[in-house]
């Protein structure tokens, strides 16, 4: 239910601001994420996508919007009673808005941006994976939040041709709520995203 409130609101305010928003560029993200905590032996690597907005662009400022899918993992040792790993991968819809400053660099604009961002939760599992089971594999469900908040901060490049974006990005981000209700500090808490953007004017 409350994810529901939240995409209405969502979609409220881009209705609210259609005006403003004409001319402004349909943007489309495709790359990889990263994502690990303190505990990780090392990160889980997948793809992320997502479609979204640059809007009320300025000289040296602009806004930019995304709704999308990202997965966050992490594979954790484990060394009690004996050796074994477990690897978590956890799937959310993603939505974020961050603001950005933008430089004119080599005929296209240099930003750097920071603001907020909500993972709804659409899947979540756990696999363990070593000698508790006998080297075979037990999944389950793994307990989580539905909605986590977060922020990021941002750099990266675009360049216009004609009603063309072309751009790459890295995104960082990092939970202000902990993802399981009564969890350790820290599970899945970053993220690195690597992403290449193409968008349309319209």
């Amino acid at each position: 239910m409350m994810i529901k409130k939240i995409l209405f609101a969502i979609s409220f305010i881009f209705v609210l601001f259609a005006e403003e928003l004409h001319s402004q560029v349909l943007v489309v993200d495709n790359g990889v994420s990263l994502s690990w905590s303190n505990n990780s032996s090392k990160p889980g690597i997948d793809y992320t996508g997502a479609i979204g907005m640059d809007y009320f662009e300025k000289e040296h400022f602009m806004f930019s919007s995304r709704l999308g899918y990202i997965r966050k993992g992490e594979n954790v040792r484990m060394l009690i009673p004996v050796e074994n790993r477990l690897k978590v991968k956890l799937d959310y819809l993603n939505f974020s808005t961050v603001a950005r400053l933008k430089q004119p660099v080599f005929n296209g604009n240099f930003f750097i941006g920071i603001g907020p961002y909500l993972d709804f939760r659409l899947n979540s599992e756990y696999e363990i994976v070593g000698s508790v089971s006998e080297n075979e594999e037990r999944k389950s469900e793994y307990i989580s939040k539905k909605i986590i908040a977060g922020f990021l901060v941002e750099t990266g490049y675009f360049y216009d041709i004609t009603d063309w974006r072309f751009g790459l990005n890295v995104r960082y981000g990092s939970n202000i709520t902990k993802i399981l209700p009564e969890s350790r500090e820290g599970l899945i808490s970053h993220s690195l995203l690597l992403l290449l953007n193409i968008g349309y004017v319209f």
